[in-house]
């Protein structure tokens, strides 16, 4: 049975090849035994995302794929997609009108979510943690993406902890500009109808 076949007869979108890929492989799939985490993203079933309940002041064009602990929709903006067929991923918050896009794709949202967290906020202990979670993402993760990331990742993964997290001041808008730059990136969209 194609678990994606009710996604796409609903939204009359074609399921992201990376995410089939780590859905299959449990990564992505909430009711798998070990799915990957990601910062902040809580991740929908199949089933769920195929009969996501939107409000009716929701705007149509997006897909939720996960959520937020706080309730804002991780989507990808179907009306977005590009002439590859890639379909950008937009933060949906639940109370504010605008979204913001956030990523070019799917993969380069996995992406992004690694830079976040590593950009943020930790101390000793829990930079620990945060080098268990790299080596778990280095085994899942690294090799579908470009060696660029890879390496960044790795290399981020090793060094000694800052104020900030594991990245330098400025060194996440730059990783950013230089990794996932595309137009739009970072724009906010109306996401909720207004009256």
């Amino acid at each position: 049975m194609d678990h994606f076949a009710g996604i796409e007869a609903r939204y009359g979108f074609p399921v992201p090849e990376h995410y089939r890929l780590l859905h299959a492989r449990g990564h992505a799939d909430p009711d798998a035994p070990d799915p990957i985490w990601l910062f902040e993203v809580e991740w929908l079933s199949p089933h769920q995302i195929a009969t996501w309940r939107f409000e009716p002041y929701h705007r149509p064009g997006y897909v939720p794929f996960a959520t937020t602990p706080d309730g804002d929709l991780w989507c990808w903006a179907r009306d977005l997609a590009g002439d590859d067929g890639a379909s950008p991923v937009a933060r949906c918050p639940r109370g504010y009108e605008m979204c913001e896009l956030y990523a070019p794709d799917f993969l380069a949202f996995t992406y992004r979510r690694l830079l976040d967290y590593a950009d943020g906020g930790f101390d000793e202990p829990q930079a620990l943690d945060a080098r268990l979670h790299f080596a778990r993402w280095a085994q899942d993760l690294y090799p579908l993406y470009p060696q660029r990331w890879s390496w960044t990742l790795d290399a981020i993964a090793r060094r000694p902890l800052t104020d900030r997290g594991l990245l330098a001041v400025g060194e996440y808008r730059t990783l950013l500009r230089r990794d996932l730059g595309f137009p739009g990136l970072g724009e906010f969209m109306q996401w909720l109808k207004v009256e």
